[in-house]
């Protein structure tokens, strides 16, 4: 029931080609890019240094998200930001040490 909706919503954009190009831009910066970006880091950055950018993106979201959309966070946003900043914080890495 949703799909036609959406359609119905959408047509008008296949008789504007500006609207349809803008569109698929929308799709490839908010989609592809971000994730070929996300494999390239995964190959060269270290799984800690990797992990505590994907954890510093939120904050940053959030930040951006206040200044740029004069969106403030909630409670809840600032309490899961400040979750994942903990949770990085107390991360240890794995000893390596084979004495056991």
């Amino acid at each position: 029931m949703t799909t036609p909706l959406c359609l119905s919503g959408a047509a008008p954009a296949f008789d504007h080609p500006d609207w349809l190009l803008g569109g698929v831009a929308v799709g490839v910066c908010s989609s592809v890019i971000p994730y070929v970006t996300d494999q390239f880091a995964i190959a060269w950055l270290r799984r800690a240094t990797f992990a505590l950018m994907l954890s510093i993106l939120l904050a940053c979201a959030t930040v951006i998200g206040l200044l740029v959309l004069a969106q403030p966070p909630t409670v809840d946003d600032l309490l899961g930001v400040a979750l994942v900043t903990a949770a990085v914080a107390i991360h240890q890495q794995p000893s390596l040490n084979t004495d056991r």
